[in-house]
């Protein structure tokens, strides 16, 4: 019976009976509410039943202002959403059973599509919780930051709001006494962290394996790989660089080599992060991709990996945009020389980032045209998920700039406005789009 309220959901979708289709998913998701992505096909179908004009955004935002303070169930959730699609309270409510049910990406999705239509700390705070749970610390980091000694919030959000600097801040490790085994120390460390934060075991096993060398040597490298990039999430990236300087000197590995790389530039990332005087942090980005070309360089002397290509071409072409001012455009074509110099196959999972990169390039060399073609080449297949969210903002964002620069008012416009019906906030897509309102 299951399957069979899925089945009759998918079928009454395809004839555009959303009525029907809406009803038959609400009795699978009840009967199976971890299925994320039968969720993902309920929230879609409901948006198909949904116009939205300014008056439903005003509603929407109304039903939010008075919160309520009973958490409701999964059932209670879908009877109000196919009431009111846009009833962000409950959207709130469903982000939150959603992560209670590990359903991350879901949860996600949820707190972003509420942020399209108002700009609510306590939402920004759901979302950066749930960016934490799934260890992606800079987009929590980037979310939450901007509270931490924010005096003006009202105080009813002050007390809903946690300690910021706590959530904020991932527990570091001191690096062992030299007189110590770092086997031992690590050990005692790790016992005394939640498993949430650190996989015990990963590491655990790496530091043994180090200890005692006697192992196959690729199963120490795969250990000491996935030990290292665990403590890199938590910005331990001493002890990360330590296990990886181990597993190089029992035996020189390109993929140890390129994880030591990777682990360098996160630390950097991590201070560049955390440096709040402007001039500083400028500083360090400059010395960050100087170490990027650098290392690449490097690497692409016994390697052809396209992921290290990318990289370096991603890297020169920061460098160029560096001084906007003064554009070097040999790095621009240096950057394109990087990408065209690939011989492997490249993955498909690089190919959205290969053509922005070139897009960039390319309006910086005065190319609009040119941008555009390897642009279009991304939005002729591009979908808005919380996964490829940086990548549909970012080229839609260069694609408005390549057709403003052909004076193309109503062709910027339309890419620009791409990016304000999923977030408002992305960069200065907002002023543009009033600017180029006036002129047309």
């Amino acid at each position: 019976m299951t399957q069979d309220y899925l089945q009759e959901a998918r079928t009454a979708l395809e004839i555009q009976n959303y009525s029907l289709a809406i009803n038959k998913y609400k009795s699978h998701i009840l009967q199976n509410p971890n299925d994320s992505k039968t969720l993902n096909e309920y929230l879609e179908a409901l948006n198909n039943t949904l116009s939205i004009n300014k008056k439903q955004i005003k509603i929407a935002q109304g039903v939010f202002s008075k919160l309520s303070s009973k958490p409701k169930t999964l059932e209670q959730c879908l009877d109000e959403l196919q009431k009111n699609p846009l009833n962000l309270n409950t959207l709130n409510e469903l982000g939150k059973i959603s992560r209670n049910n590990k359903q991350y990406q879901t949860s996600i999705y949820l707190f972003q599509k509420i942020l399209t239509y108002t700009q609510e700390p306590l939402i920004e705070f759901e979302l950066g919780r749930t960016y934490i749970q799934t260890e992606q610390f800079q987009e929590a980091e980037n979310l939450l930051r901007k509270y931490e000694h924010n005096t003006s919030l009202p105080e009813d959000l002050k007390i809903k709001l946690p300690d910021l600097p706590t959530l904020l801040t991932n527990k570091k490790y001191e690096e062992a006494d030299s007189s110590q085994d770092i086997a031992t120390t690590e050990s005692k460390k790790i016992a005394t962290t939640k498993p949430s934060d650190l996989n015990q075991e990963t590491i655990s096993q790496a530091y043994e394996a180090l200890k005692n060398p006697i192992q196959d040597p690729a199963k120490i490298q795969s250990l000491a790989i996935k030990a290292a990039e665990t403590l890199s999430k938590q910005n331990n990236f001493t002890q990360a660089q330590k296990i990886l300087n181990q597993a190089q000197e029992l035996q020189k590995s390109s993929d140890i080599a390129k994880q030591i790389f990777k682990t360098q530039i996160q630390e950097k990332n991590y201070l560049i992060r955390n440096e709040q005087d402007p001039e500083k942090q400028k500083k360090l980005t400059k010395g960050k991709l100087e170490t990027i070309v650098t290392q690449c360089t490097t690497l692409l002397q016994t390697s052809r990996d396209s992921e290290i290509h990318l990289t370096l071409a991603d890297a020169l072409c920061q460098q160029a945009e560096l001084n906007p001012l003064q554009k070097d455009e040999e790095k621009y074509k240096k950057a394109i020389t990087a990408l065209q110099a690939e011989s492997n196959p490249i993955p498909d999972n690089q190919m959205n980032k290969r053509s922005t990169i070139l897009g960039k390039c390319f309006l910086g060399l005065n190319l609009p045209q040119t941008a555009e073609i390897f642009l279009k080449q991304i939005t002729s297949h591009l979908k808005y998920t919380p996964e490829t969210r940086k990548t549909y903002l970012e080229t839609y964002h260069l694609l408005g700039q390549a057709r403003e620069s052909q004076s193309n008012t109503p062709g910027a416009l339309e890419a620009y406005l791409k990016i304000i019906e999923k977030d408002i906030n992305f960069k200065d897509t907002f002023e543009k789009v009033k600017t180029l309102e006036k002129k047309n």
